[in-house]
């Protein structure tokens, strides 16, 4: 998370602020999708929250390269909140109920920054995966979505018939499965 603090404008980072300043951010949205993906969410998320669309273009000030690093870090913290999630429901799941409710929030958490760095270690390159910023709305927002969509089905399933069991369900079900379906790189072929 450290090497955030270094992150820097990148590739499409440029070029998604170019267009939008050019066209205005609606206007881009528009000639994205119809000139370059169908991944409606990400590209609006990359427009309206890149620093360099805000900031003036070109200017690599400490507020535009602070708003940069500022949402990598969210979107890396959201990542490992939703895995230590994932683990929290799948434990409640595979183990029964004990006393020993702090030794598993502790697992949780270990389980969690354990697959973060072993997936970190697999990657033969993370930088484009961590701290690209356009990349990161595209790759590490679709995995955040697609870990809280799980979550709530398994946290749904464990929870008896009746109107909790319909909210893990429908709330959160369609409130991460949206993006999650507008993200997909499937939906470039969905036009």
């Amino acid at each position: 998370m450290g090497l955030a603090f270094f992150a820097h404008p990148y590739f499409d980072d440029y070029d998604v602020a170019n267009n939008a300043t050019a066209m205005g951010p609606f206007a881009s949205q528009w000639h994205w999708y119809q000139t370059w993906s169908g991944r409606i969410v990400t590209i609006f998320l990359d427009t309206m929250l890149n620093p360099l669309f805000w900031g003036k273009l070109g200017e690599s000030g400490s507020h535009v390269l602070a708003g940069l690093r500022a949402i990598l870090l969210l979107v890396m913290l959201a990542q490992i909140v939703a895995l230590q999630q994932f683990f929290r429901v799948l434990l409640r799941l595979l183990t029964p109920v004990s006393g020993a409710d702090r030794d598993r929030r502790q697992l949780e958490w270990l389980l969690a920054l354990l697959l973060t760095a072993l997936g970190l270690n697999a990657m033969p390159e993370p930088f484009s995966f961590l701290y690209w910023y356009s990349a990161t709305f595209v790759y590490q927002l679709a995995w955040v979505f697609t870990l809280g969509f799980t979550t709530a089905a398994l946290r749904a399933s464990e929870l008896p018939p009746g109107p909790q069991r319909r909210r893990w369900a429908g709330g959160p079900g369609s409130a991460w499965g949206w993006p999650l379906a507008a993200a997909s790189p499937l939906c470039c072929c969905a036009r």
